[in-house]
């Protein structure tokens, strides 16, 4: 190249061209697989959430139906009564709230920040069910120990609206992470087996504890 200039230059022309091409190229490059192993990561951390919550939705929607259908019977049996107090035959108001509270364990407080995780609109929607389900319980402490049935018909019309909402959760999460009908609906058998255990093993501590 020493001979012939115009060689050299073309040479250093090609070179410079390469390393203009490099140095745009491998940041990109670099930047690309990083937003690629955050994005990975990202779904592993949101599938993780979604199989734990996704119990805990369940359990809350048998808990849902199971207040839904409480509420209508005490208010129903309110409608051939002049009174404006609750009648609850035998049983402690203080029981009766206990039984007509949605369960939100520790575990799924916690992990209320980290549904942000989810993405859209699933994060959103768990959230707003979980924040819902809190005020239902809030409502029901407020009101529920004044005995007075005319706060029975508020309460019932935000657990309804709560279980549509848990319903749709629980679709969303089934449908995006690709859990089967099956799965879903052996889980949710055997919690409303285990509450309806759990109401017959109250029902005759409160007969033995009658007679």
């Amino acid at each position: 190249m020493e001979h012939h200039p115009g060689t050299a230059s073309w040479a250093q022309a090609v070179g410079a061209t390469l390393a203009v091409i490099a140095a745009v190229l491998v940041p990109a490059l670099q930047s690309r697989h990083t937003k690629l192993q955050l994005e990975a990561d990202r779904q592993l951390r949101a599938k993780s959430l979604a199989i734990a919550i996704y119990p805990e939705l369940l359990h809350i929607r048998v808990a849902h139906v199971r207040i839904v259908r409480r509420l209508k019977e005490i208010i129903s049996r309110q409608h051939g009564n002049n009174s404006s107090r609750i009648a609850i035959a035998g049983a402690d108001l203080a029981e009766e709230e206990r039984r007509l509270t949605i369960p939100i364990t520790e575990t799924l407080r916690g992990l209320v920040p980290s549904f942000y995780l989810l993405g859209d609109p699933i994060g959103p929607q768990v959230q707003k069910c979980i924040g819902r389900s809190m005020k239902y319980n809030d409502l029901l402490n407020a009101s529920f120990g004044l005995a007075t049935v005319n706060y029975l018909p508020g309460l019932l019309t935000s657990v309804e609206t709560g279980l549509s909402q848990t319903e749709t959760c629980i679709a969303a999460i089934e449908q995006t992470w690709q859990i089967s009908g099956d799965e879903a609906h052996a889980l949710e058998d055997h919690l409303t087996d285990h509450s309806s255990a759990l109401r017959m093993v109250e029902s005759k501590t409160a007969s033995k504890e009658t007679v």
